[in-house]
């Protein structure tokens, strides 16, 4: 695998779960279908789970953005919203569970739904771990520091145990880390937000979102957005 990415997390704004009653139309309409394709017994089930698309029985979309990009040596991660909590429990089955863990996260910008899992974030709270946290934008610092106060969160930012690192990046400009590359590109939302194009031996993806897409000339795509990095 040259470079893969996982979704953690994908909605914007708040988290949202599954209310009972959306649940229960969905299972309806899964065991409908497992009827309508002539499946009759229990041991039916397996097979037949393995043949549908998994939105279709568990939905998607309920935890805020947070992605991982995965190559054969390394990882970093993108945006911390619920979604980065999900991504905590594998993690603290490494290295990161026992204060031996590095950990790389780019942030796009500070909005709640991109920070909001970062309190809860176990490998931040085990010792000997090391955070290192990128962003454009001036003060990630104080505003990482923000999330750990009283009170609106239980635990002081001096009393995070993992070692924490916070690297401010220039836009347009190229950062290699660990052979990922990563551009930021300014994208048309509030504050602002950065978009990142990744790449790694030869294989290309961009993470742009929030974007409004109020640039409308198209001289602006080509100066400003994720798609006008060089190949």
């Amino acid at each position: 695998m040259a470079l893969g990415i996982k979704f953690w997390g994908v909605r914007g704004s708040h988290p949202r779960p599954q209310l009972i009653g959306e649940v229960e139309r969905r299972v309806e309409r899964a065991l409908g279908q497992f009827f309508d394709e002539g499946y009759r017994q229990k041991a039916d089930i397996g097979k037949f789970l393995n043949g549908l698309n998994p939105y279709k029985y568990g939905g998607v979309g309920g935890n805020t953005l947070c992605i991982e990009v995965v190559t054969q040596e390394d990882s970093i991660i993108i945006d911390a919203g619920t979604g980065i909590l999900v991504l905590s429990e594998q993690l603290m089955n490494g290295p990161c569970g026992r204060g031996k863990g590095e950990i790389h996260i780019f942030l796009t910008h500070f909005h709640w739904d991109h920070v909001m899992g970062l309190p809860l974030f176990s490998p931040i709270h085990v010792q000997g771990n090391k955070i290192y946290f990128y962003s454009v934008e001036d003060g990630l610092e104080e505003n990482i520091k923000r999330l750990f106060t009283k009170p609106f969160f239980p635990v002081d930012f001096k009393m995070l145990k993992a070692d924490l690192f916070f690297h401010k990046l220039e836009p347009r400009q190229l950062f290699n880390l660990n052979n990922i590359d990563v551009t930021p590109y300014q994208l048309d939302h509030p504050d602002p937000c950065w978009g990142y194009r990744i790449g790694h031996e030869g294989k290309i993806v961009s993470y742009c979102v929030d974007t409004e897409c109020t640039r409308m000339h198209t001289d602006e795509p080509r100066e400003y957005g994720c798609r006008s990095a060089p190949l």
